[in-house]
């Protein structure tokens, strides 16, 4: 990501900033007399290119919101602690009993902990990815239901990867495969989880 930063006419107060995204997002600080507007350019890893457009685009969208309500609320001397911090949860199943379970707390930023799904997913399923025959199924983002309950809406078949945002922004992989002439089934997602105030 590369940034430009330009000074804005101090009698242009029309300047609306981004709408905060969902995930806990900075909000953006208020506007000012004295405004630094970025010009963002959002490059990502050239592996990434094997997933579907419309899933980057959203990632790029979010990197690009994130990272201009951060910069702003520095610039004014708004920053607030964070409320949220997110996980990447990676589970297996087989004949839908649970057969492996991992969790990865990536930090305060949502798309930083998609970032690390989407990396993850590719190293682990290089050979099946770098296949552009791999039909990708997008799952529609429901406003009011998130990871992991999200997570378990996926409906694909066999060979299929299926991906989709939850409503906080969380992103989610999954697949099913034959092993031994059992189901198995992977998912891979994003949590939100609240971070818990310190008792004074």
């Amino acid at each position: 990501m590369s940034l430009v930063k330009t000074k804005r006419p101090a009698e242009q107060d029309d300047f609306t900033p981004p709408k905060r995204q969902k995930g806990g997002y900075p909000p953006h600080a208020p506007a000012s007399k004295n405004i630094l507007v970025y010009q963002m350019s959002v490059k990502l890893p050239i592996y990434l290119i094997v997933y579907p457009d419309k899933l980057l685009e959203t990632l790029r969208h979010d990197i690009r919101c994130t990272s201009s309500n951060i910069v702003s609320a520095a610039n004014d001397g708004t920053m607030p602690k964070p409320s949220v911090q997110y996980s990447m949860i990676h589970r297996s199943y087989v004949s839908n009993d649970l057969d492996f379970e991992s969790k990865n707390t990536t930090g305060f930023l949502m798309h930083v902990a998609n970032l690390a799904l989407l990396t993850t997913f590719f190293n682990t399923h290089k050979k099946l990815l770098e296949d552009k025959a791999v039909p990708f199924v997008q799952l529609e983002t429901n406003e009011k239901i998130s990871n992991p309950d999200f997570s378990r809406l996926h409906s694909v078949r066999h060979g299929e990867v299926g991906w989709g945002y939850d409503c906080e922004g969380g992103l989610s992989l999954y697949q099913t495969k034959i092993v031994d002439g059992k189901l198995c089934s992977e998912s891979m997602f994003v949590q939100a989880e609240t971070i818990k105030k310190e008792e004074s």
